[in-house]
């Protein structure tokens, strides 16, 4: 399988020629994966000191509308994730190259979040989830 891995800008001008230039890319090289960055193409909410809901709640709406064009990289599968909130709690989201992937990815940063598993285990469980793909 070809992959690509990439980091993107979230600068908006910044973001539409990298963009650009990664569709180009996985479409020349002709990439089967992609594996996108954390939160992807949105402001890093990560950065402040205190959490600013209206900040997280444009990044989720500017991730669901990034999440509509991932179809542009012309490739079958991409993996990445984004922030969403699900009944007033925020988690983040995973996709993958297949709906079981996504949503074990998905469990497993849930299960982080609450403190019901810790960050070493749940990337142990994400190559346990990726090594038991088939091929």
């Amino acid at each position: 399988m070809k992959v690509t891995v990439c980091e993107l800008p979230h600068e908006p001008a910044a973001l539409a020629a990298a963009w650009s230039a990664l569709c180009e890319h996985a479409v020349r090289q002709a990439s089967e994966l992609v594996l996108l960055p954390e939160f992807a193409m949105v402001d890093p909410v990560w950065q402040d000191e205190r959490f600013d809901a209206a900040r997280w709640a444009a990044a989720a709406a500017l991730s669901e509308v990034w999440r509509h064009r991932l179809p542009e990289l012309g490739v079958a599968h991409v993996v990445g994730t984004r922030p969403v909130t699900i009944d007033g709690r925020r988690f983040t989201s995973a996709w993958g190259p297949n709906k079981k992937m996504a949503e074990q990815k998905a469990a497993l940063l849930a299960l982080e979040e609450l403190g019901v598993l810790e960050p070493k285990e749940v990337d142990e469980a994400l190559e346990t989830i990726v090594t038991d793909e088939p091929e």
